[in-house]
């Protein structure tokens, strides 16, 4: 005699994993045919992941898709890319300028200072917006904020200039 219940049980246990496996990568294991909503996000994340493995490799602050046109036959994904701006000898050169344009001696892109108790970092100057032309993150929550030039600044970083480079270095002191 043939034992039903076995029968179903193995039968659903069966069912239930093919239909988890089914799901499971369900956006990996599909070939895309056509180009539409559903599945451009999906290939734009696996771009932008592999993206910032080529930014990371190269050094650069970031890189990822832009704007992204399509139709059912072919995409057109804009590719953009920044390196970190305080690095260049030209934002050096004008960062210490724009940095005297507001009283300071050098440049102070990547210098530390204590404002109310809390530790921020000067990330850039924005001389469009003169009352608050200096911004910078809060080093606890990574905030951005926006400080006034006409209150100094307490660095608490040393600046070491590298003349072979003609960069200038900002170090904890």
């Amino acid at each position: 005699m043939y034992d039903f219940t076995n029968f179903l049980e193995t039968f659903f246990v069966s069912a239930s994993l093919a239909l988890y496996l089914s799901t499971l990568n369900v956006k990996y294991m599909n070939t895309i045919t056509s180009f539409n909503k559903q599945n451009l996000p999906t290939l734009a994340e696996e771009i932008n992941a592999a993206l910032t493995q080529i930014a990371t490799k190269h050094g650069l602050q970031s890189l990822k898709i832009g704007s992204v046109t399509y139709d059912a036959t072919s995409c057109k994904m804009q590719i953009t890319g920044a390196v970190d701006p305080a690095s260049s000898p030209e934002a050096q050169l004008k960062n210490k300028s724009y940095s005297e344009m507001l009283g300071y001696s050098m440049n102070i892109i990547g210098l530390k200072f204590t404002s109310k108790g809390r530790q921020f970092e000067v990330t850039s100057i924005n001389l469009n917006r003169p009352k608050f032309p200096i911004e910078a993150k809060d080093l606890a929550d990574g905030k951005p904020y926006k400080f006034a030039a006409e209150r100094p600044l307490k660095f608490t970083t040393e600046v070491v200039y590298d003349e072979t480079k003609n960069v200038f270095y900002a170090a904890l002191k």
